[in-house]
């Protein structure tokens, strides 16, 4: 199980810093690598867990959990149009 997460840790920092190697960065391109990080804590949370080290960073886990959905909605919503106003994000 140890070697599950030690991959899937590896993978999704190799990702995150092929993006931040990239010479011109969109918005889109900072919400990708904030997204990715976001999953890279999911995965240190879970290994802590599972090794009963932290059992509190499973709280902290369930509550990022939530910033998921917005991040990848405004990923995609900034791929597919040119300009984002925060007015509408937020409302």
């Amino acid at each position: 199980m140890e070697k599950l997460y030690f991959f899937s840790g590896s993978i999704t920092t190799f990702f995150i810093i092929l993006l931040m190697s990239k010479r011109d960065k969109a918005v889109y391109d900072w919400l990708l690598i904030s997204w990715f990080s976001i999953i890279l804590f999911h995965i240190f949370v879970f290994y802590l867990s599972a090794n009963n080290r932290f059992s509190f960073s499973l709280e902290l886990s369930s509550a990022a959990v939530f910033l998921n959905g917005p991040v990848l909605w405004l990923y995609t919503r900034s791929l597919f149009e040119k300009r984002i106003s925060w007015k509408e994000v937020v409302p």
